[in-house]
């Protein structure tokens, strides 16, 4: 089994990895989602409140808060992700290139350098 690394490292400029400005701003991004969570879910509570008082009616607020938890979710998956953007570290591959790592096939070819060099040429499949 891989090491699974649960802090992914940073493919920031080492003037910014080392003053440590960059990682706080980030934490900042990410303290705001409980509160952008729970500011969701009061403003759905709200309207809905406002909604049943105007139309007389005893649903609409739990409709509310449900949709509240919804763009409350989302904005904070997105968040997160939108934080986690940051390539992996040992991700070589250009943009347009075919070839995945560890993968021993010329591009545009299809033919593998372990066939071309006859490697596996006295071998039966």
């Amino acid at each position: 089994m891989a090491f699974h690394r649960p802090i992914p490292e940073s493919k920031l400029p080492p003037a910014q990895r080392e003053s440590g400005s960059a990682s706080l701003a980030e934490a900042g991004k990410l303290m705001q989602i409980p509160y952008i969570m729970l500011s969701a879910v009061v403003i759905g509570l709200l309207l809905g409140a406002g909604a049943d008082r105007l139309f007389h009616q005893k649903w609409i607020m739990l409709t509310g808060i449900g949709f509240g938890c919804v763009a409350g979710l989302y904005s904070a998956v997105k968040m997160a992700l939108d934080s986690a953007k940051v390539t992996q570290p040992g991700d070589d591959t250009q943009p347009g290139d075919d070839t995945q790592p560890g993968d021993d096939t010329q591009p545009g070819t299809g033919q593998s350098d372990r066939i071309k060099d006859g490697a596996d040429a006295g071998k039966d499949a």
